[in-house]
């Protein structure tokens, strides 16, 4: 846990416990689900971290250090570069539940659309089938490069706005449930890209 503001940083050490339970998943990203795995803590019962009480309790460990300009510019850097629409891929989460909530609740105005637009990433929400577990299907997600990799037509950001834009304004009648009358999801091995989010293949 991280707190402070630059260029001073405080940083909360916690002690970590071993689980019963054995790792959440197998695959890929196992050894990353054994760390989330570590920290039992009971929230509800802590108001402060910094408290001598919960201190003592959770044996926290907090530290205070210097933030140096290199350091900033070297998290900037990686920041944008872990951020980038074509390489992210989660790039495409917030414009896809965005859609969802329109489905759901209805259409919004058209300055709320218009500030959306400007403010979420405009990416493609799309995924590697794994495999097929009766009706579902086990995805990782993959950034926007994927697609000419795996011979699909560029994203065209400006074409995936404006689609936006229709599905989202009270000012635009088009239906984003519509793309999914004939969607089906692919075979194992083969990119899933949400058609909601991907209009380039038509």
């Amino acid at each position: 846990m991280i707190s402070g503001d630059w260029p001073r940083c405080r940083m909360c050490l916690v002690r970590r416990v071993r689980c019963s339970s054995s790792s959440i998943t197998h695959g890929p990203n196992e050894h990353r689900d054994r760390l989330h795995n570590g920290v039992l803590m009971d929230t509800s019962e802590i108001n402060d971290l910094k408290a001598d009480s919960v201190r003592a309790r959770f044996d926290l460990r907090w530290y205070e250090f210097a933030i140096l300009p290199c350091e900033t510019e070297w998290c900037q850097e990686r920041a944008r570069g872990l951020l980038q629409e074509s390489s992210d891929p989660s790039a495409g989460f917030v414009r896809y539940y965005i859609t969802r909530y329109v489905e759901e609740f209805g259409k919004l105005s058209s300055g709320l659309t218009e500030w959306l637009l400007k403010s979420v990433v405009i990416a493609p929400y799309c995924a590697l089938v794994d495999c097929h577990e009766q009706e579902e299907a086990v995805v990782f997600f993959r950034p926007a490069e994927y697609l000419l990799e795996n011979g699909l037509p560029a994203f065209d950001p400006a074409l995936e706005a404006e689609w936006s834009r229709r599905y989202w304004s009270r000012d635009c009648n088009e239906d984003s449930r519509q793309r999914l009358r004939d969607f089906v999801v692919p075979a194992p091995g083969r990119i899933l890209v949400d058609p909601r989010t991907y209009h380039s293949n038509g």
